[in-house]
């Protein structure tokens, strides 16, 4: 076996995973910020543009042209706080849920591939691997 650097293979690892993301992308024409909104999105989730800014380490401006873009297709609901003017409540719609669930489902699918060619016990060593690696960095 070739002897690569451990950053190399995660490289190399990344660019494969995101060719199924970029399928999604393309199809539905979302930038990558956007597609990682859905990502980041939990179910009931109610943000604003601060924390969705440091849950995606995006400039509070690139969020807000992320934003602004996910509720003119119709994916988020904004609401302006009648009190403070700049605080603004974000809630996914129907649409964004649904596209939400699409990327998920893409995601489940994918890593099920990946486990299917791998035998239990190399799943959880590799999975306890990953996570090692986490923690250290």
């Amino acid at each position: 076996m070739e002897s690569t650097n451990i950053l190399d293979l995660i490289d190399q690892l990344k660019r494969k995973c995101e060719v199924n993301d970029d399928e999604l992308m393309n199809e539905h024409q979302l930038t990558l910020a956007e597609f990682n909104f859905f990502q980041i999105y939990k179910a009931n989730q109610v943000l604003s543009c601060e924390s969705l800014a440091n849950q995606m380490n995006l400039s509070l401006s690139r969020v807000s042209r992320v934003v602004d873009k996910l509720v003119v297709d119709g994916f988020l609901n904004r609401k302006q706080n009648s009190i403070d003017k700049r605080a603004v409540r974000l809630s996914i719609t129907e649409k964004g849920l649904k596209m939400h669930h699409k990327i998920r489902n893409n995601r489940i699918e994918c890593e099920k591939n990946i486990r299917q060619k791998l035998r239990p016990e190399e799943s959880k060593e590799l999975e306890s691997s990953l996570n090692h690696l986490i923690s250290l960095i």
